[in-house]
């Protein structure tokens, strides 16, 4: 996948937020506007770019919303991305503080963390 690719389905300022930026990415704007294309064509452009589908972190507000861009995304590159972690905010917090748990003195059940 080439960045003529990504000239010629994008628009400027899509293409400026898939391609200029370095580091995080953290994105907003109205509804319509295309914000899950251009969320899941810079995941296929940092994929592109050689960065690999675990070093990459989807975080969303819906589990639906992170289902689509995720889809979307695999649609894109044509490759398996399952390595890829994603979800919502509290999902994959519950999940790190369940992988965790012993290194932060927490009990096993993660359920009784906040008692």
């Amino acid at each position: 996948m080439n960045l003529d690719y990504f000239k010629n389905i994008l628009d400027d300022e899509q293409y400026k937020a898939v391609t200029e930026s370095k580091g995080f990415s953290f994105i907003i704007s109205s509804s319509g506007s295309g914000k899950t294309f251009t969320i899941t064509h810079k995941i296929a452009y940092l994929i592109a770019q050689g960065t690999k589908p675990e070093n990459i972190m989807l975080v969303t507000f819906t589990k639906a919303s992170a289902k689509e861009m995720l889809n979307r995304t695999k649609h894109i590159v044509n490759d398996n991305i399952n390595s890829l972690t994603s979800g919502t905010f509290h999902s994959i917090a519950y999940n790190i503080i369940k992988k965790y748990s012993s290194r932060l003195n927490l009990k096993k059940n993660t359920d009784e963390v906040f008692d």
